[in-house]
């Protein structure tokens, strides 16, 4: 929300709906922006009487990608903020950082976590001076690869969710 966004945002179905079209559309930058081609685009929108619209949108790729690559950079800043607030009181000498999520396949986030990378280094002083904690980042591997049954990154979140429940820790296929 922003000043006047209630002239031009709407929390109805229909906007969601239209905000989800629109991620679909978008999905190929955030994953491959190399790849991308994103140009003139008509896609189905909803209005308020839920009547669908063609809307066709001028995508400036460009001004797009460094848009994103910054949001990404960001968020990424923001998470480790976060993260040294969380161990203000003691932090441990080595964590572990799984990258499980879709966005994590997309080349700004895999950039931006880089253990080797130059920028990496540099954000984690910034934001811990010299007391930075070992940061060792895992992507999920396979992710790509894998298809319906296969176990990946997922499947451990769920498994480590039915440890938090009471129940038979039993999974049945």
């Amino acid at each position: 929300p922003f000043a006047g966004s209630e002239t031009v945002l709407d929390s109805t179905s229909a906007a969601r709906a239209n905000t989800a079209n629109m991620m679909r559309l978008l999905r190929p930058l955030l994953e491959s922006p190399d790849d991308c081609t994103l140009a003139k685009q008509t896609i189905d929108c909803r209005n308020h009487s839920g009547q669908s619209v063609p809307v066709t949108i001028d995508f400036k790729l460009q001004e797009l990608k460094t848009l994103v690559q910054q949001r990404v950079e960001v968020g990424v800043d923001t998470f480790l903020h976060e993260m040294k607030v969380a161990f203000a009181d003691q932090c441990p000498a080595r964590i572990h950082l799984l990258l499980a999520g879709n966005a994590s396949r997309g080349k700004w986030v895999r950039e931006a976590f880089d253990p080797e990378g130059e920028s990496w280094q540099k954000r984690l002083q910034g934001i811990w001076s010299d007391g930075a904690p070992e940061m060792l980042v895992h992507f999920a591997q396979g992710a790509e690869q894998s298809g319906m049954g296969q176990p990946n990154c997922k499947t451990a979140t769920a498994l480590g969710a039915l440890d938090l429940v009471r129940g038979s820790p039993i999974i049945q296929k």
